[in-house]
């Protein structure tokens, strides 16, 4: 995956997200896409996303993803933020 398709799939989790579900879409956002996400450098994937700091919430994620599995209805709120 390219970058920019990680910047703005950032991004969407991020704006798209219900009230109140923005932790949750980031950290769903980096079990997600962890391998995608190690490859590049997190913070500048955040500035060019245009968000406020959340590099330790994206990495929480990334750190959940070798133990955790995504359940349905994690699935259905990426959906529904239209970043799967």
């Amino acid at each position: 995956m390219r970058k920019q398709e990680l910047v703005e799939l950032l991004r969407q989790a991020h704006y798209k997200a219900p009230p109140g579900k923005k932790t949750l879409a980031i950290h769903l956002f980096g079990i997600w896409y962890a391998d995608e996400l190690s490859r590049f450098n997190i913070r500048e994937l955040r500035e060019l996303a245009d968000i406020p700091r959340l590099e330790p919430t994206i990495r929480d994620g990334m750190n959940l993803a070798e133990v955790v599995k995504v359940n349905r209805r994690g699935e259905r709120l990426l959906e529904r933020m239209d970043i799967v």
